[in-house]
C-alpha cells in the first residue's frame, strides 16, 4: 500500500532551443522597432507610421515574454490515492494542472521498447497525451494505457522517487505493470 500518502516525481524536458532562438529574435526585433520608431518620430513623419512601430514594439515584447514562459518545461507526476496527477511546470515557476488519471482503470504500464507487452494496445486509435521529455529514443519512456487514452511518461528507474512511484502502482495493480 501507499505509506507516504503522495509520491511526486519531476521530469525535466529541458531547455527548448527553438523557443529560445525565436525569443531572442523577438527581443532583437523589439529593439530594432524601438530605434525605427524614434527615428521616424524624430524625422517628423506622420503620427500613423510612428503608431505602427509602437504597436510592433508591444507585439514583439509580448511575444518574447510569452515565449520566455515556455523556455523550460517540466512535468510533475504525483501519485495520490490511486490517481496519477500530472502538472506542467512552466519556466520553473508556473504550474498548470494537465490531468488526473484513475489508475484503477489502468490497462497496462510498460516501457515503450517492450513491444511484446504493448502488442495488443499499440494498434488502438486513442488520443496520445505526451507528458514525457520528448525524446522518443529514451529507454525510460513508458506508455500508460487507459480505456480511452494513451499517456507517455518518462520514468527513470535509477531515480529513487520513480522507483517508489512504480513500486506503489505495482502494489495495487501487479499484473498491469511491466518493467522488463
Amino acid at each position: 500500500m501507499l505509506e507516504e500518502g503522495c509520491i511526486e516525481v519531476v521530469v525535466s524536458r529541458g531547455k527548448s532551443v527553438s523557443v529560445s532562438i525565436v525569443r531572442v529574435l523577438c527581443i532583437v526585433l523589439t529593439v530594432c522597432f524601438f530605434f525605427l520608431a524614434t527615428m521616424v518620430a524624430g524625422s517628423g513623419a506622420s503620427f500613423g507610421i510612428t503608431l505602427v512601430f509602437v504597436a510592433l514594439i508591444f507585439v514583439m515584447a509580448f511575444l518574447a515574454w510569452f515565449l520566455g514562459r515556455y523556455t523550460y518545461v517540466d512535468y510533475e507526476y504525483a501519485l495520490v490515492d490511486r490517481e496519477l496527477r500530472v502538472a506542467k511546470i512552466l519556466n520553473k515557476e508556473n504550474r498548470k494542472h494537465m490531468g488526473t488519471y484513475d489508475l484503477n482503470k489502468m490497462e497496462i504500464l510498460a516501457k515503450s521498447t517492450n513491444k511484446d507487452a504493448l502488442h495488443d494496445f499499440s494498434h488502438r486509435q486513442v488520443p496520445t497525451l505526451d507528458y514525457s521529455n520528448h525524446h522518443k529514443d529514451d529507454p525510460n519512456l513508458f506508455e500508460l494505457y487507459l480505456p480511452d487514452t494513451r499517456i507517455l511518461l518518462t520514468l527513470d528507474p535509477e531515480n529513487p522517487e520513480v522507483e517508489k512511484l512504480v513500486r506503489s502502482i505495482r502494489t495495487f495493480a501487479p499484473r498491469k505493470v511491466v518493467m522488463d
